[in-house]
Order: C-alpha cells, then structure tokens, then sequence
C-alpha cells in the first residue's frame, strides 16, 4: 500500500518535559485537522520524556520518534526541515498546548493567501 505524503511535517523537541508533555501530545493528536506527522527529538532528557514519547509512538503511526545526547536538538530540526514530508512544516514545544483548531485554521490561512512563510 502506497501511503500519501502528509499536508504538515511537525517538528517538536523534547528535553524534561515530562511534567506537561502528554497534554501537550494530546493537544496535537487531538486536532480538527490530521493529516500530519510529528517528528519528536529527545534531546538526553533525564526523566520520564522518553518513556512518554515511546508510549504516544505506539499508539499513533503518524509520530515518529528519536533521541540522542542533550545538545543537538537545533540539528535535527535542521534534518528535519531537509527531510520533511509535508507540504508545510511546522514547530511546537514540548509544553505547547494547542486549540484543538489550530492546524485547520494555519492550512487555510496558508493556502487561501498562499503565503511563503
């Protein structure tokens, strides 16, 4: 089966983040809009963030997940915005919490003005 590329990329480190990081994820998850990836980076966090993002991976085929030493979060946004697959990409922070209309709202301002931001 072919699987079409997502309208938004989703970049989001994570660095001890645990304490507001699934509210967070079910923010984005829960979204009007859902034809996206998240990329999340665990940037060496030192408590249960990575067990976190693990658990939402599982659950959810549109996340997908890395982590490596603290410090090198800014590369792989870098990577991120070469390797994106979405149309438009996008950044959120591990404590973001977002209207459940947020990524609806963004697409349609971006494809009715077709800005290049």
């Amino acid at each position: 089966m072919i699987m079409k590329e997502p309208i938004l990329s989703i970049f989001m480190p994570v660095y001890n983040g645990g304490r507001f990081l699934r509210s967070g994820l079910d923010s984005i998850l829960r979204q009007s809009f859902q034809d996206f990836e998240l990329v999340i980076y665990d940037d060496g966090s030192k408590d249960d963030s990575l067990t976190i993002c693990q658990e939402y991976q599982s659950r959810d085929g549109r996340i997908f997940l890395e982590s490596g030493e603290n410090g090198k979060s800014i590369y792989k946004m870098n990577e991120f915005i070469q390797n994106a697959k979405g149309k438009y990409i996008g950044f959120v922070d591990d404590d973001d919490q977002l209207d459940v209309h947020y990524f609806e709202k963004l697409i349609m301002l971006l494809d009715k003005t077709e800005a290049d931001c």
